[in-house]
């Protein structure tokens, strides 16, 4: 919730994305080195009656729960369906409960085996809930009275959603570099990727604009970024030479390739709009991409080249 209010929030959604497998399976594993299967032999009837809890009675309180605040029948039973399982969450409680003498340990082992077996049949309940819903939904009395009559609700959600979406669009946009389309069309360096790859690294770029005259780049700086020029024309300084570099190219790539400080000095030259990537992103980017990271590897090696010949000239 706190990263969604952020202007990052789609690169931080990306990049937690292996952290979020991670926990997956780190979930599965801890319910199976947690659970003592012999429950199931020594208190069957507590279980079943657990489960049961959990499947049909939280179920049916959220069912209720929705039908009270006025939303359609179809609505209620899929939520009732996404309810009708417990996790982690729950297994925090128990173990609180263990820790505060609230609870035995034997409370955990049913907690744990209502879960593994609710999570096994909601696949189940959520078929069962959408042959229900289809019966609703083909007899007209019963979804006049509980579909249609009570659409009001719903209708309001769904806007209230809409609206959020609309927001979060606009958010996006104001701070968005460029399209993946715009990608290839600004740096033919990315032609080679495809969509899906695109649209993953526009998410990592962040904007930067410069003033005529500013210094973006002194040399002797730690490298921790690369530019990539959307708008403008930058300067590169190296020795006595200077070259314009403007709309479609980059620079400061050399330094964090060869983890050397920077080799030269870069200045705006006129009001510039940048596209950038850190370090981090940076080097994951080329190791993703192995057909960039030769070209780039090869521009690298030719700008070195060059600058050792324009030192070799001024010395």
């Amino acid at each position: 919730m706190v990263l969604h209010e952020s202007d990052l929030s789609q690169k931080a959604a990306t990049n937690s994305l292996p952290l979020q497998d991670a926990f997956a399976v780190l979930f599965f594993v801890s319910v199976g080195m947690l659970f003592d299967p012999s429950i199931l032999v020594r208190e069957p009837l507590m279980v079943a009656a657990v489960l049961l809890l959990i499947v049909i009675g939280k179920s049916l309180v959220a069912l209720g729960i929705v039908l009270a605040l006025g939303y359609p029948l179809s609505t209620a039973l899929t939520v009732s369906a996404s309810l009708a399982q417990i996790g982690e969450f729950s297994f925090i409680l128990a173990g609180l409960g263990i820790t505060y003498d609230l609870m035995e340990k034997e409370g955990l082992n049913l907690v744990l085996a209502g879960a593994l077996f609710s999570i096994t049949l909601n696949p189940l309940t959520f078929a069962a809930v959408d042959r229900l819903i289809r019966r609703v939904q083909s007899n007209p009395q019963l979804k006049r009275q509980f579909e249609e009559a009570r659409v009001t609700h719903f209708a309001r959600l769904k806007h209230d959603l809409d609206s959020t979406r609309e927001q979060a669009a606009k958010r996006a946009a104001a701070h968005k570099t460029f399209t993946p389309e715009e990608l290839v069309d600004r740096f033919p360096l990315f032609e080679g990727l495809s969509p899906e790859q695109r649209e993953v690294l526009v998410l990592h770029f962040e904007t930067r604009t410069a003033q005529p005259g500013e210094r973006i780049i002194r040399a002797g700086d730690k490298a921790d970024t690369v530019y990539f020029v959307v708008d403008g024309q930058v300067e590169v300084a190296v020795g006595n030479r200077r070259i314009k570099l403007g709309a479609g190219d980059f620079f400061g790539e050399m330094a964090l390739i060869s983890g050397l400080p920077r080799a030269a000095d870069v200045t705006a030259l006129d009001y510039s709009k940048f596209a950038i990537l850190s370090r981090r992103d940076f080097r994951q980017f080329l190791t993703r991409y192995p057909a960039i990271r030769d070209r780039i590897a090869a521009l690298a090696s030719k700008r070195r080249e060059m600058n050792r010949h324009l030192a070799s000239e001024n010395a």
